[in-house]
């Protein structure tokens, strides 16, 4: 579920000059602890998706068991 004004899915247009990054945030929660599949980012160039990176699965845990659980980026 989507937080903080972010959307369950969105279109964010931005031109990349070579050798550049771009950082985008949202934030988001699960209601319940379960396994979730997530997909990240699409390049598309003229409306043909030219590079994405793999898709996650996501072990969501009731409480933190370790360290490594709690992850801020």
């Amino acid at each position: 579920m989507p937080l903080a004004h972010s959307k369950t899915m969105k279109s964010h247009y931005m031109t990349l000059t070579p050798y550049t990054t771009e950082m985008l945030k949202f934030d988001f929660y699960f209601p319940k602890p379960g396994v979730f599949n997530h997909f990240p980012s699409n390049i598309s160039i003229g409306g043909l998706v030219k590079a994405n990176g793999g898709a996650n699965i996501l072990n969501v845990v009731a409480k933190a068991t370790k360290k490594k659980d709690i992850e801020t980026f």
